[in-house]
């Protein structure tokens, strides 16, 4: 069977060949395994994200519903109460105070 150390080197380079094969195939195995692993958690983020964005979404509609209600209310309101336009225009067109500037010298 073993005929000379040439033989000898043949085996051993045929096992060392194998055994990093195996290797190989074992890294490649767990790098992919990280990869899927790490798909599955940008999914899971993605997933997150989108169901705040829906959150966000529902509650500026509701804001929105309560604003435009309340405008309609308030509108309604001042006219029970009394409140004039001519005093609404009043407020407006009142000019806040001038701040006084301090002149350098």
């Amino acid at each position: 069977m073993l005929e000379s150390s040439k033989d000898i080197l043949y085996i051993v380079i045929a096992f060392s060949v194998l055994w990093l094969t195996i290797f190989l195939c074992w890294m490649i195995y767990y790098l992919a395994m990280m990869l899927k692993n790490a798909n599955e958690i940008i999914q899971e983020v993605r997933d997150k994200i989108h169901a705040i964005a829906q959150a966000l979404d529902f509650i500026k509609r509701k804001m929105d519903f309560v604003s435009g209600g309340m405008d309609f209310v308030s509108k309604h309101v001042s006219k029970y109460l009394g409140a004039d336009d001519e005093e609404e225009e009043k407020v407006k067109k009142k000019k806040p105070p001038k701040k006084k500037t301090k002149k350098k010298t």
